[in-house]
């Protein structure tokens, strides 16, 4: 219902935003491989808009098409390939990946090209994103407003936000 308002341009359901504070990290390995041999990735659960919201451009390959069937699809930024051992992002494309102690083959459904994260002056830590349909757990609407007058189109939103959501504290930030 926020996305068919004029203000907006896109909207995305996450439990992260590019702000530097994230859920935590993941142990990350190759099917096939051992599972000490997992290099650390940085989670981000996210939906199918948020490369969109946050302008960050796909490398290769897809991002999720917000269906169930996202669920053991990943996706991985270039710092992430690398780290894994995959020569380009093309060649990461299908691949499967597993996390210590999930039963879960993931398979690498795109890649997108580093950005950051947090502070511009940090290396930029590979990246796995899971789709919110796989972990449902989210904490943020990110919205893209369109141009024009910010003080109503926060007020239609908040207008919008309580009437879907009547109780629930309307808090933002830019």
């Amino acid at each position: 219902q926020f996305a068919t308002m004029s203000q907006v341009s896109s909207v995305s359901l996450s439990y992260e935003i590019p702000d530097g504070n994230s859920s935590g990290s993941v142990g990350v390995y190759r099917f096939g491989t051992d599972s000490a041999q997992a290099i650390t990735a940085q989670t981000l659960t996210s939906d199918e808009n948020y490369l969109n919201v946050y302008k960050i451009p796909l490398k290769a390959g897809a991002f999720f098409e917000g269906h169930a069937t996202d669920s053991a699809k990943i996706i991985l930024n270039e710092t992430a390939v690398q780290a894994l051992g995959w020569k380009s992002a093309d060649k990461a494309i299908g691949q499967q990946i597993r996390l210590p102690n999930d039963p879960t083959i993931f398979i690498v459904h795109g890649v997108v090209r580093n950005f950051p994260f947090g502070n511009m002056q940090q290396t930029i830590a590979p990246v796995i994103f899971f789709n919110v349909q796989a972990a449902p757990i989210y904490r943020y609407f990110s919205f893209k407003l369109n141009p024009g007058d910010i003080p109503t189109t926060i007020q239609l939103l908040q207008k919008k936000w309580n009437t879907l959501m009547p109780g629930a504290p309307f808090e933002y930030k830019f």
